[in-house]
């Protein structure tokens, strides 16, 4: 008994069990929690010898995200280019959650066999929500939301299952901006440009 309490046997335990705990934080699933987030895709590129490390797409399922939803992410910190993957890298499936570097959240959205399914949110680095809309088999669905960095709505766009089907914008003091209007089959049909929230001129050529 006495043998177990030896002082170099604890400490021998101890740093076990944190380079354990630190080898699952750096080469675990990035999706394990916020913190294998945080520490493989902001600072292993800086701390980790490059032979520990394996040059991958990034793991960043908000990416693949924007091409899919052509949208603008704010606050980008990482890139294609700067990202590496610490293995075992594995593409975006199920319930997927990012972090900007400072703690808070920027993405958030479901994938099934590479398909956006479900809601998926992007927010600024201030933590007001930058995007919202829900997909269907990959493809957008319903309401598509735009906030400004202020939280002041910008844009809300109606799908049905891909296809635009009306779309509105607002300035960021609130008032109207642009009505677009789309037939059954997504074209285009007329648009509407409003000053000061009046209505001014009707387009029909897109």
């Amino acid at each position: 008994m006495k043998a177990l309490l030896n002082p170099l046997i604890i400490s021998a335990f101890i740093v076990t069990m944190l380079l354990g705990s630190l080898t699952h934080l750096m080469y675990g699933s990035c999706q394990t929690s916020k913190w294998h987030y945080m520490i493989q895709t902001y600072y292993m590129l800086d701390y980790v010898p490059g032979k520990l490390m394996k040059t991958q797409t990034p793991c960043l399922a908000c990416n693949d995200f924007m091409q899919l939803s052509n949208a603008t992410f704010p606050d980008s910190q990482i890139s294609y280019e700067d990202s590496r993957v610490i293995l075992p890298y594995r593409l975006p499936e199920g319930e997927w959650v990012e972090w900007y570097q400072n703690g808070s959240k920027s993405y958030s959205g479901t994938w099934e066999n590479r398909k956006a399914i479900g809601l998926h949110r992007l927010w600024f680095s201030n933590g007001i929500q930058f995007y919202s809309g829900k997909y269907m088999n990959g493809k957008k669905d319903g309401s598509h939301v735009h906030w400004y960095p202020d939280g002041t709505k910008k844009s809300d766009i109606m799908f049905d299952l891909g296809s635009k089907k009306l779309s509105i914008i607002w300035n960021q003091d609130g008032t109207l901006n642009i009505k677009e209007y789309y037939d059954l089959k997504g074209k285009f049909q007329k648009r509407e440009l409003f000053e000061k929230g009046k209505l001014v001129k009707t387009e029909v050529v897109e």
